[in-house]
């Protein structure tokens, strides 16, 4: 009986070494956000953003690096989103930049270093990738969606969706492939649109937020819950992290962001991204180990026993 009770908690061991080793963490992915300027630093003619990364639930964040072009040129975001297969940080630079404006580029999210891909030739407010890899970006200055060339930077308008007015601006892609519209006032509508739909199916009117002027950006995150940044356009711009119920379009606020915040994303952890990478790797040859071992002393056991 003793022998048996050993082994079954050595089992029990394997299993959580597995579990703990090669199982996604608690957190299975990391919301960010970007910022027009750095207030930190009191040279207009040089600020530019900075990068954080913020807590979905209490909206507490911490500032990870400030955007520099070549890790030297301040420059200000407004539109950030994380290629799906890759993991690779694209922005696109805010119109009034002093700096490269109009453009899009990629971003190292440890260091803040920015470097351009190419021009959009239109000023956008939001940047959102598709499941499969298709790069979107809402256009301030035609009041449409467009398609982005990752290699060039290049934007392409669509016919649709497409408003005769608009105020801020965000897009974001749910997991069935839908993208949502917020393009006319945090008291406006959310819509709804399909790749290679004729039409835009409109959605029920935002209500509760804390500022009537515009939703900057938004994303979905990995629950299926949609975050946005919701701004009073003030410079500095207050702004707060809101989630918004798709069916109702009522406004939960989740709390303050540093000023001037624009864009936002959510980017998934390293073992998410890379479920065969080294830990995952590390993670099975442990538990190989340990299964050896088991295996071991349950036939040392085994062997003993009939021995006496």
């Amino acid at each position: 009986m003793r022998a048996g009770a050993l082994r079954g908690g050595a089992w029990a061991a394997v299993a959580a070494v597995g579990l703990s080793c090669c199982a996604p963490g608690a957190s299975a992915e990391t919301l960010y956000v970007a910022t027009l300027r750095d207030q930190s630093n009191a040279t207009a003619e040089a600020q530019g953003g900075a990068l954080f990364t913020v807590d979905p639930y209490t909206a507490q964040y911490t500032q990870v690096a400030v955007l520099r072009i070549g890790g030297v040129t301040p420059v200000g975001i407004t539109g950030l989103s994380i290629h799906p297969r890759t993991g690779v940080f694209f922005g696109i630079t805010a119109g009034s930049s002093a700096n490269i404006p109009r453009s899009l580029v990629t971003i190292d999210p440890t260091t803040g270093n920015v470097t351009l891909v190419g021009s959009l030739g239109h000023t956008g407010s939001d940047l959102r990738f598709d499941a499969k890899g298709v790069l979107y970006a809402w256009l301030t200055d035609v009041n449409c969606l467009a398609t982005v060339d990752v290699g060039t930077g290049a934007a392409t308008p669509l016919p649709q969706p497409c408003y005769d007015q608009t105020l801020g601006g965000g897009i974001a892609f749910d997991k069935s492939g839908k993208l949502f519209v917020s393009v006319s006032t945090s008291a406006g509508s959310i819509d709804t649109w399909k790749p290679g739909d004729d039409k835009v199916a409109s959605g029920p009117t935002i209500s509760g937020a804390p500022f009537v002027s515009a939703v900057n950006s938004m994303a979905f995150s990995e629950s299926g819950a949609l975050y946005a940044v919701n701004s009073n356009m003030g410079a500095p711009a207050k702004t707060r992290l809101v989630r918004i119920d798709v069916a109702t379009g009522r406004v939960a606020d989740v709390g303050a962001l540093p000023a001037d915040v624009d864009p936002l994303a959510f980017a998934p952890t390293r073992a998410r991204t890379n479920n065969h990478g080294p830990d995952a790797r590390w993670g099975w040859l442990a538990v190989g180990g340990l299964l050896v071992f088991v295996v071991g002393f349950a036939a040392g056991r085994l062997s003993g026993g009939r021995r006496r």
